[in-house]
């Protein structure tokens, strides 16, 4: 823990996530480990196993505090004097959905390569490539086109 704790903290920061949020994703990541010890068949590979199930519990995490309930009972939004938007939740869901709406809009090779390294399998390249019969080479470049249509997509519905 020690010598990767570090790195661990820093990817969810990275996310965007804030120290406690941040430090929570590290606690799921080091639990993830523990559970999955016994599949870690390559130690020099442990560091970038690390970095990716931290990006991974840190988009859940995001995921989570993006499902705010529109009444959840709290102090009126105006009365506590704050500047923030009392419908931030509000959008921010409907960013998600318009996000996950964007991805079942892609062409399934797409969709599935671009949530493949999302899943809880921890699934290398290399298996990616096998599981959609593509040269290994190729994922990292049709992951990038599916990024493009995705921000494509995206553009044409703000212009709307």
């Amino acid at each position: 823990m020690r010598r990767y704790d570090t790195l661990v903290v820093r990817a969810p920061r990275r996310t965007g996530l804030g120290l406690r949020d941040a430090a929570d994703v590290a606690q799921v990541t080091w639990m993830r480990l523990f559970e999955h010890v016994e599949n870690i068949r390559d130690p020099d590979r442990l560091a970038g196993w690390l970095v990716t199930t931290a990006r991974r519990e840190s988009i859940r995490a995001s995921i989570r505090a993006s499902r705010v309930p529109l009444d959840d009972g709290g102090p009126d939004v105006e009365a506590l004097g704050t500047g923030v938007a009392a419908d931030a939740g509000v959008l921010q869901r409907e960013s998600v959905e318009a996000l996950a709406r964007a991805v079942e809009g892609l062409p399934d090779r797409y969709r599935v390569l671009l949530r493949l390294p999302l899943s809880d399998e921890g699934l290398s390249y290399a298996e990616i490539a096998r599981r959609l019969e593509l040269p290994v080479g190729s994922i990292g470049p049709m992951r990038g086109r599916g990024l493009e249509m995705l921000r494509r997509s995206f553009g044409a519905a703000d212009a709307a």
